[in-house]
């Protein structure tokens, strides 16, 4: 299934996070702050960071900021026990925000939508076949 990075400096949450996430087939990763979760996301191949968004060092919001200079393509889910916080990250890269206490089946269902959402692959350029080419007419 997906690589997920779980960025919280609460223990707790990051562990009951994975738990949900686990059970869901996925492999979490976890990073207690958003300087140790750049060099991660750096690192390792990941699908989704699911971030917190009050945290030391690097917040969450420079968090998202950061990834999506690093890789316009990062998937990311922020987590706040403030709604109104979830808007400031949409508005720099998150693609949805959960409120803490974060719900396990409200938390699968984002991951696998945003998981589906993210995986449809994209047409690519139209092409010319081989017939096409120098056929003279």
């Amino acid at each position: 299934m997906a690589n997920i990075l779980i960025v919280d400096d609460t223990e707790t949450d990051r562990l009951f996070e994975a738990g949900v996430i686990e059970d869901a087939g996925h492999t979490p990763f976890f990073a207690g702050d958003g300087e140790v979760a750049l060099t991660m996301y750096k690192e390792h191949d990941i699908a989704l960071v699911i971030t917190d968004l009050r945290m030391p060092k690097v917040d969450g919001l420079s968090l998202i900021q950061d990834l999506v200079a690093y890789d316009p393509e990062v998937v990311i889910i922020a987590v706040s026990s403030l709604a109104q916080h979830l808007d400031a990250a949409e508005e720099v890269g998150a693609i949805t925000g959960l409120v803490k206490p974060v719900d396990p089946e409200e938390l699968i269902e984002k991951i696998q939508e945003v998981l589906e959402k993210t995986s449809t692959p994209e047409a690519g350029p139209a092409t010319a076949t081989d017939d096409s080419w120098g056929s003279g007419i």
